[in-house]
């Protein structure tokens, strides 16, 4: 089903019925990414370098296209384009939210509009990037810094399930040794 090609990269079984191509792999951490971009030369030169730093990376064109692939597979890293063919505002990025509600969604937009960037803040956007001339720069650093936070915020979710774990009977008043074992036999 999913070959490597000279390049080493996986194309994806479905390509959800866009031009572009998208890389994936099975896993769905906070490691993948979803490139939400109409214009190709940029999704490519993004999608690449994302593929090269070892992300698992998939690319649409349109925001249909993006509900689809949110919905499949929910990323851990969502870029959006706000000016694509079948959506030009925040409302693709409200979908997003509803459906990946964990995944930090980065605005990327030609305009500098600080309304839109005010906007988008206030209803959570992670990031929000100018497609300038370093807007690959860019896009790489606040990639890794939202995969890091999602990977601490999971650390620590395991680490406080784990003390709630090894806690249950910290309250529990007994100082006999058979109650001792109970608490032991039950951990």
């Amino acid at each position: 089903q999913n070959t490597l090609t000279e390049s080493g990269i996986r194309p994806a079984a479905a390509d959800l019925g866009h031009p572009m191509p998208a890389f994936v792999s099975e896993s769905d951490g906070p490691q993948s990414v979803l490139i939400v971009e109409d214009d190709l030369a940029i999704a490519t030169r993004i999608q690449r370098a994302l593929v090269a730093a070892h992300y698992d990376v998939r690319a649409v064109s349109t925001a249909r296209d993006a509900m689809a692939a949110v919905t499949e597979r929910a990323p851990g890293v969502v870029l959006l384009d706000l000016s694509l063919p079948d959506s030009a505002d925040l409302s693709l990025f409200h979908r997003i939210r509803v459906a990946a509600p964990r995944a930090r969604v980065v605005i990327m937009t030609a305009m500098d509009d600080l309304d839109v960037v005010i906007g988008a803040t206030r209803a959570g956007a992670f990031d929000f990037i100018t497609k300038a001339p370093d807007v690959l720069q860019r896009v790489m650093v606040t990639v890794r810094n939202a995969t890091d936070m999602l990977a601490r915020e999971d650390q620590v979710a395991a680490l406080a399930s784990s003390l709630a774990r090894s806690n249950r009977f910290a309250r529990l008043i007994a100082q006999a040794p058979a109650m001792d074992e109970v608490k032991a036999a039950i951990d």
